[in-house]
């Protein structure tokens, strides 16, 4: 072999390595573009996947916020409620004092105890009251009520528990009744287009003279309009009216609550008992002759 051979040879070896390595960077480029591709639909849904979640997160906050205002809300709502029937009670209260002090005032200031109020008549929410606290009293009576514990006897203060509480559900069923009141209607008020308020005093027909505390109920507009137009018939004095509805009672029990307190609200059954009530308005007329006669 020539020297010129063996010399083409050798630039020929010496070549392949340079073209290779220029051909290295081309298949490195192709890679990638293949990887770019695959993977390309990957990261997008990885990124939308993400927004996603970060856009949902404020508005999960708000509607949990939103959430606990309302919550919140309510709460105060209930509890100024109960404020507001606190605060009427307290009032009626300091009027019954205040009458109390008149009264011995009159007398001289003797200091003698005051007569003590006479009962309320039948047909009003007091008789009811009067009738719910006597049945209680029978109830203790027969036994079918056991006296409180005095110690820490768990079993018997279970037993005492479970008899109050059902003479409480018979109580609430069983003084749930239609009512027929002699009344006199005062502080009416317009509340829209369709309703309105007014107060209810309960007139004793035996005594000549209102009972207990006034209470409000809700009447059709067009009602109010009828009873106003017999008002203006009427020559001298308040009509005495005829309330038509269902007396509702709410007994619970409250074993906290053993004493009347210093305003008895909610009222004051026995201890460990008290209630409220609702009236589911009816109808409202002129009193009967027949009524008032009986």
């Amino acid at each position: 072999m020539t020297l010129e051979s063996r010399a083409s040879r050798n630039r020929c070896k010496d070549i392949g390595p340079i073209e290779d390595a220029r051909a290295a960077p081309a298949r490195l480029e192709i890679s990638m573009r293949t990887h770019s591709r695959t993977h390309a639909p990957i990261l997008t849904s990885l990124l939308i996947a993400l927004i996603t979640s970060m856009a949902s997160v404020p508005s999960a906050f708000a509607q949990n916020r939103e959430s606990d205002l309302a919550r919140e809300n309510e709460q105060l709502r209930a509890r100024i409620s109960d404020l507001e029937a606190t605060l009427e009670a307290a009032m009626n209260r300091i009027q019954e004092l205040e009458a109390e002090v008149k009264i011995l005032e009159s007398s001289g200031g003797s200091g003698t105890a005051a007569k003590a109020a006479p009962p309320p008549p039948a047909a009003s929410p007091g008789g009811v009251i009067v009738e719910v606290q006597a049945s209680h009293a029978a109830a203790v009576a027969s036994g079918e009520i056991p006296p409180q514990p005095e110690g820490k006897d768990d079993a018997t203060a279970a037993r005492h528990r479970r008899s109050v509480q059902k003479w409480v559900a018979t109580a609430n069923r069983n003084f749930r009744r239609k009512v027929e009141w002699p009344v006199l209607m005062s502080d009416v008020q317009r509340l829209n287009a369709t309703s309105a308020r007014m107060m209810i005093n309960i007139w004793d027909v035996a005594a000549d003279r209102t009972a207990g505390k006034p209470f409000p109920i809700t009447i059709p507009v067009r009602v109010l309009d009828r009873l106003q137009r017999l008002e203006a018939r009427k020559a001298e004095g308040p009509r005495t009216l005829e309330l038509e509805g269902v007396f509702v009672p709410s007994i619970r029990f409250n074993p906290k609550r053993q004493e009347v307190g210093p305003f008895d609200n909610p009222r004051f059954v026995a201890p460990g008992i008290e209630m409220t009530w609702n009236f589911e308005f009816k109808s409202i007329g002129p009193l009967t002759t027949a009524a008032k006669n009986d």
